[in-house]
Formats: C-alpha cells, sequence, structure tokens
C-alpha cells in the first residue's frame, strides 16, 4: 500500500496513466506522466444553502420547494434552484452520505423494536414472527419447503387379507 493506495489501485493507475519508460543506472524507470487526469479531483465545499437544503430534505422529508426556501434560495422558482443544486456531484455526494447515515440510525430504532415485539408483543403469532424475521436477518432462515411432483405411472396394492 502506497499512500492510502491499494497495490491494485496503483496497478491500474499505472495502466491507465501515460507511461515513459527509460533507463538509468542499469535499471529501468517508469515515469508516470499526466496522472492528475486519472486521479479523483477533489470535490469544492458545500455553502451553507446547499447543505442547509440537503439537511432540510433529509432530516424532513418534505419536497424540494420547501426545503429550497428553508435553505434560504430566492426568487420566483426556490424549487428550480433547488433541483439544479441537488444535481451538483459534491452536493449529490453528501445527499447520499446523509441519507446513508439516517438509514444507519433507523435501522438501529428497527432493530430495537423488533426485539421490543419479540418479547413484549400481547400477540404470540407477532412474537413468533419477530423472532423469525431476527434470525433470518442473523442468518439462520428456515429451509424453504418444496413440493415434489412424480411424472409417470405407479401402482398401490393394498393387501388386506
Amino acid at each position: 500500500m502506497v499512500g492510502g493506495l491499494t497495490d491494485r489501485t496503483l496497478m491500474v493507475l499505472y495502466s491507465t496513466a501515460t507511461t515513459e519508460m527509460h533507463y538509468n543506472e542499469g535499471a529501468i524507470m517508469a515515469t508516470l506522466q499526466n496522472v492528475n487526469a486519472i486521479l479523483p479531483k477533489k470535490q469544492p465545499e458545500l455553502n451553507k444553502r446547499q447543505k442547509a437544503l440537503v439537511d432540510t430534505l433529509v432530516s424532513t422529508g418534505c419536497s424540494v420547494g420547501e426545503a429550497s426556501k428553508v435553505a434560504g434560495f430566492k426568487g420566483k422558482t426556490p424549487s428550480t434552484q433547488g433541483y439544479a443544486t441537488l444535481k451538483k456531484p459534491h452536493v449529490a455526494e453528501y445527499m447520499y452520505q446523509q441519507i446513508q447515515e439516517s438509514f444507519g440510525i433507523s435501522a438501529l430504532k428497527a432493530q430495537h423494536k423488533l426485539l421490543s415485539l419479540t418479547q413484549n408483543a400481547k400477540s404470540e403469532y407477532v412474537q413468533m414472527e419477530s423472532a423469525k424475521d431476527i434470525l433470518d436477518r442473523a442468518g439462520f432462515k428456515a429451509p424453504d419447503k418444496h413440493q415434489h411432483q412424480i411424472v409417470g405411472d405407479f401402482k398401490v396394492n393394498i393387501d388386506l387379507s
């Protein structure tokens, strides 16, 4: 690993970049050229309105127009400005990160709710279904039931004598 890059990443960078081979004091040296063209570019920072727009959308689930107004977009078309802002790659990436974080927090609440239902639900059916769901998610899923069909003729003789 070099500078936080894995060997595979370095190999891809090496094979993608323009290389120049030269012989220097008994060793073959490779010089990478135009590496900046293939390295990921640093995304611009979010401004206050962009951050407020995404945070409002993720936390409240309101429309883009409402979130745009809360974020401080002004004029006749704040919703259009909001949609244009959300299409910017660095804003979309921030929104994706915030959604993932929100799902992570919600998953903890859902897990707690399932455990609570397993232990405290009044209905035994609800307790059983929540317990099965927990087991499924933990990797202990019950085998699927299969129906087998026999093709062909068969005879059954029963002698009751």
